[in-house]
């Protein structure tokens, strides 16, 4: 994973993962840089990022499901 995040493209591999493992690991740093001030929320393809954070919403799992609204309450 990457160190030093300078859009939401660089969060896109690990979000459209289907790993939960991966999902509950980068949903720290996820959290972290949507909460920060200085980031730039611009992606190539926010459509697709979004698509991907609905499907954390619908996974069968509630920590992650958790974890996608949260992503999606920052993001608005």
């Amino acid at each position: 994973m990457i160190d030093h995040y300078n859009s939401l493209d660089d969060f896109m591999e690990n979000v459209c993962s289907k790993d939960t493992n991966v999902r509950l690991d980068l949903f720290a740093r996820l959290e972290n840089y949507l909460r920060s001030e200085n980031s730039n929320l611009h992606s190539s393809d926010l459509g697709q990022f979004c698509e991907a954070i609905l499907a954390w919403i619908n996974c069968s799992n509630f920590k992650i499901s958790i974890n996608g609204l949260t992503i999606l309450e920052l993001l608005i």
